[in-house]
């Protein structure tokens, strides 16, 4: 239903300014107010913009109330991965950063309402994690983002509904 960009918060009024001169409508200045509650604006398609989305420009991922972590979004783009799909070219959160969204995502945002789709976001995510390397970093990225309880449900929802099969050495998502 939206379209969701990551920018580095001193990045944030230039985007806000490129976005308004594209001709969407900033529904609410939230940043220089709250940047540290919200952690998005929300942008709507003018008038003349027909069959276009929604787009959410964030400065950061999450702003949950009472979870506090050791990285910030600098580290994200440092992680970043890029995609080539002419004619577009994007850099993406790498499927470790992306995985451990998609759960933390699910877990505080989205709690009463998951969706099978998301589910299997989580499953492709997973899989396409290296073994041993990629599953040790994200133990490491779990902790330092505060989200071990939310990345253990969200592989446990995708081996119960999509049957993923986790590695061995990493069965036991507590270690």
């Amino acid at each position: 239903s939206d379209i969701d960009l990551l920018v580095l918060p001193e990045q944030m009024t230039r985007s806000r300014v490129i976005l308004e001169g594209l001709g969407y409508i900033n529904q609410e200045k939230r940043f220089e107010v709250s940047k540290d509650f919200y952690c998005e604006e929300k942008f709507m398609p003018g008038q003349n913009m027909k069959n276009k989305r929604m787009i959410e420009l964030h400065w950061d991922l999450h702003r949950f109330s009472g979870i506090s972590r050791d990285v910030g979004v600098a580290d994200l783009f440092r992680n970043a991965v890029r995609i080539d799909a002419p004619p577009l070219s994007f850099e993406a959160l790498h499927p470790i950063d992306a995985l451990i969204h998609r759960s933390l995502n699910n877990a505080f945002i989205h709690d009463r309402d998951v969706r099978l789709s998301w589910i299997y976001d989580v499953v492709l995510l997973a899989r396409s994690l290296t073994v041993p390397d990629d599953w040790k970093v994200l133990q490491k990225r779990c902790v330092a983002w505060r989200a071990r309880l939310a990345v253990e449900h969200a592989l446990n929802l995708a081996r119960i509904w999509c049957g993923l099969q986790l590695p061995e050495a990493y069965n036991d998502f507590s270690t």
